[in-house]
C-alpha cells in the first residue's frame, strides 16, 4: 500500500515513468491478491497501469525474476 501512496505521489518521465507504473501495478496486484481477490477496483487500477505502460513502450515486458507469474500473466493478457 505504501508503494502505491509513494508512486502515485510522484511524477516520473521517461524510462523511470514506465518503471514507476509496472512497479505500481505489481503493488496494487499483490494487494489485490492478498486480499483474497476480492477488491476488483485494485485489479482495474493495476490493468489501467498497465495499459499506461504500454502506451509509453508497447514493446516493454517486465523482468520475470523480479514480478510473480500471476502478474506477469496479467501484463501479458492486459491490452
Amino acid at each position: 500500500a505504501e508503494a502505491v501512496q509513494v508512486l502515485s505521489g510522484a511524477s516520473f518521465q521517461g524510462k523511470a515513468a514506465l518503471h514507476a507504473l509496472v512497479i505500481r501495478a505489481a503493488a496494487r496486484y499483490a494487494l489485490y491478491a492478498s486480499g483474497g481477490r476480492k477488491d476488483e477496483a485494485l485489479k482495474r487500477e493495476a490493468t489501467t497501469d498497465i495499459q499506461a505502460c504500454r502506451r509509453l513502450d508497447a514493446s516493454f515486458v517486465p523482468d520475470p525474476q523480479a514480478f510473480s507469474p500471476r502478474f506477469l500473466e496479467l501484463f501479458k493478457a492486459t491490452r
